[in-house]
């Protein structure tokens, strides 16, 4: 069955471009799934009164401006990487850009470098439990981005991701290879 479905593939390239990204991520996504699973059980155990979690919790989650009802629908997303990196991707499942940045993060300020527009922005963050928008139930708030504070929202699990947002572990994965490129 899966070589009937990659030969009728390979007569259409986007078609066969698909499967090929779905055998890459079917491939390493398991890898990924369990080095980005760890941090969310911290998310709740971090929880104050105030409803204030770890800082570092802002890594190795996808973070949005709103939630895509549609594949469709535009977004802002930004994923921070551990490592130093994250991408910062504009637009909808089928058609967006990206650009990646260097971060440096030390408790709660945020040093984010813009590798194409060599750029710099410093912003304190905060990460905190919410249900302003559901399904979300995180939200991470960039206080001082330019033109004014960025409020952007996420989820404690990637089990939530997955179900909420089917095609957003792909991004995630996608990003991480991304920032993982060479740095010319």
């Amino acid at each position: 069955m899966f070589l009937r479905a990659l030969r009728l593939a390979a007569r259409r390239p986007l078609a066969f471009l698909a499967v090929v990204v779905a055998i890459v991520v079917m491939t390493f996504g398991g890898f990924l799934y369990l080095g980005l699973r760890g941090s969310a059980p911290a998310l709740e155990a971090e929880a104050g009164a105030d409803e204030k979690v770890n800082p570092r919790l802002i890594l190795n989650r996808a973070w949005f401006d709103k939630y895509p009802e549609k594949a469709t629908d535009e977004v802002d997303l930004w994923i921070f990487f551990g490592g130093g990196m994250g991408v910062h991707e504009t637009g909808s499942r089928y058609k967006a850009t990206f650009e990646i940045f260097e971060i440096e993060r030390a408790g709660s300020k945020l040093h984010i470098s813009y590798l194409h527009e060599k750029k710099t922005v410093s912003t304190a963050f905060t990460v905190e439990t919410c249900s302003d928008k559901r399904p979300f139930t995180v939200c991470l708030t960039l206080k001082d981005m330019p033109g004014g504070p960025l409020k952007l929202y996420g989820f404690h699990y990637d089990e939530e991701l997955e179900s909420a947002i089917p095609w957003g572990k792909s991004r995630v994965e996608a990003a991480k290879a991304l920032s993982n490129g060479p740095k010319n």
